[in-house]
């Protein structure tokens, strides 16, 4: 019989060593909350590199149809329904600007792994970028 020996590629050896029910053992991770994880660092990531690249372009976009919808707010061509807009997008109907950054400052430290990820993500991608 011929035996053929196959040697093993990097790829190989790091899926063998990166046993994901390790990780989540001794971290005590599910493997629902390590693709959670994965996935804020990914948004991170994108966030982060696409703000490096397309910053300038972004804001000048931001600026100039905030501007744009100023102007045709205020001689009433178009009216804007906040309120619609805020539940929309999840917010309550009330809420200003102060109540959502105290929201933000309540869930990152209930959150804390998920905010490293997304920073961890977000220095990665803007680093990359």
């Amino acid at each position: 019989m011929n035996e053929t020996t196959q040697t093993k590629g990097w790829f190989d050896i790091a899926r063998e060593k990166f046993n994901s029910s390790w990780f989540a053992q001794q971290f005590d991770f599910s493997a629902c909350s390590i693709l959670q994880m994965l996935s804020y660092a990914g948004i991170g990531f994108a966030v982060g590199f696409v703000l490096k690249r397309y910053a300038t372009l972004l804001l000048t976009a931001f600026v100039a149809v905030a501007i744009v919808l100023w102007f045709l707010s205020s001689w009433s061509i178009v009216t804007i329904d906040w309120t619609t807009l805020k539940t929309s997008i999840g917010l309550e109907a009330t809420a200003g600007f102060d109540s959502i950054i105290r929201d933000a400052i309540v869930w990152i430290p209930q959150h804390k792994v998920l905010s490293v990820c997304v920073l961890l993500g977000f220095f990665i991608g803007y680093k990359i970028g």
